[in-house]
């Protein structure tokens, strides 16, 4: 799964509903995960398992609570958001919600 993620990751679309740059709650349909820890912000779902989130994100548990992040194989695979939220993004492993250890797109 996670290699074909790596493949296609860089076509994904954000928006307001999930992945776009936020600055404020208003900026996003449901949340937004804010700077500096989310370079240039960054609007996501609130969860409780993965399958609560699209299907290129995992449940992570965050300060504010859970929230949907981008899961990805390496640095490239979440290089998108730097031209699309803000720089600094890379691929840093974290412990998933409800199924232990995971790889995300994170801050640094």
């Amino acid at each position: 799964m996670f290699l074909l993620l790596g493949a296609c990751q860089r076509d994904i679309d954000v928006d307001r509903d999930f992945g776009g740059r936020c600055t404020v709650p208003q900026d996003c349909i449901r949340r937004c995960l804010p700077p500096p820890t989310w370079p240039g912000g960054f609007c996501s779902r609130d969860c409780t398992r993965d399958v609560d989130c699209p299907v290129t994100a995992a449940c992570l548990a965050t300060d504010g609570g859970p929230a949907c992040v981008f899961i990805c194989f390496d640095d490239k695979d979440c290089s998108f958001l730097d031209s699309e939220v803000g720089s600094g993004w890379g691929c840093r492993e974290r412990v998933r919600r409800d199924a232990g250890p995971g790889l995300f797109c994170l801050g640094p």
